[in-house]
């Protein structure tokens, strides 16, 4: 019986995640749509397609927590299933909030690549939590991460959105949407920065009560800190010296590239204690 219910809930997961990937493609081709022609009702029906497809991809996450019994964050499969739904969430909070929609088709279009990874690179399977995975720690930990990661996400494609068409900006006069795009590189970053932050404290207490070290310069523990120095780089700067526009564009590209260095790279190349979290 508690197989029967196992393979079901793995159906589930499995055809809520499809669902999700589907909802994200669609929006993301609409939203581009939308971006081309500046039609209201295309941007309309992307917004409500995402909305759909944030809801089953938090379903899917549920679903997942019920099946396994603990926090579903624990190995490749479900942390992707998450990070889509941090990058979809995160960017709807901002369009709703700012003038971002212009850039949700590529936003869109990387959670759909998150789930897609997820769906059909990585094992889906569930294993039994080891040791240092058992503690309270594990949500508070890598739900700021990814908040953080999504919000970093959202920014480096608005980033690299302002980069391409700066020539063209400055050409045609178009100073109002040049400084608008540049000061919404600024906020999303802004906003992210503080879950990077505790994030990596929780990382370094949750290791005091697994490993009996704050920090041990594991690979995963030390670009994690690379990766906050560099957006904190950033922000000093910014306040210092008043970066802005290209500059933080800039860093805002150069710090995704470290992000993903963190998720994926040290997972897959290197030997960690979070190795855990590799493949799986």
């Amino acid at each position: 019986m508690q197989t029967a219910a196992v393979l079901l809930h793995s159906k589930i997961v499995q055809n809520l995640a499809n669902a999700v990937l589907l909802s994200y493609l669609v929006s993301a081709a609409v939203y581009l749509l939308h971006a081309l022609s500046e039609k209201k009702a295309l941007h309309i029906a992307a917004l409500a397609i995402l909305v759909i497809g944030a809801v089953l991809n938090t379903a899917a996450i549920i679903v997942r927590w019920l099946q396994a019994g603990y926090p579903p964050f624990t190995n490749m499969y479900e942390s992707m299933l998450f990070f889509g739904a941090c990058i979809a969430v995160i960017y709807l909070g901002f369009e709703l909030t700012t003038r971002i929609r212009k850039a949700g088709w590529a936003v869109v279009l990387l959670a759909a690549l998150t789930i897609a990874y997820a769906s059909f690179r990585t094992d889906s399977e569930i294993s039994p939590l080891i040791p240092a995975l058992r503690s309270n720690w594990l949500t508070v930990h890598v739900v700021s991460y990814f908040i953080g990661y999504g919000a970093m996400t959202t920014s480096f494609v608005v980033s690299l959105i302002y980069l391409i068409g700066r020539k063209n900006r400055e050409e045609t006069g178009e100073t109002a949407s040049r400084a608008a795009f540049g000061e919404l590189t600024r906020k999303v970053v802004a906003f992210g920065f503080p879950f990077l932050t505790v994030g990596l404290i929780t990382g370094a207490v949750w290791a005091k009560t697994a490993w009996g070290d704050y920090w041990s310069w594991d690979p995963k523990e030390t670009w994690s800190l690379i990766t906050w120095m560099v957006y904190t780089a950033a922000i000093h700067l910014r306040r210092t010296h008043r970066w802005q526009g290209r500059a933080m564009a800039w860093f805002s590209v150069a710090g995704f590239a470290v992000v993903l260095f963190t998720y994926f790279g040290v997972n897959y190349l290197m030997s960690s204690m979070h190795s855990y979290a590799g493949s799986k």
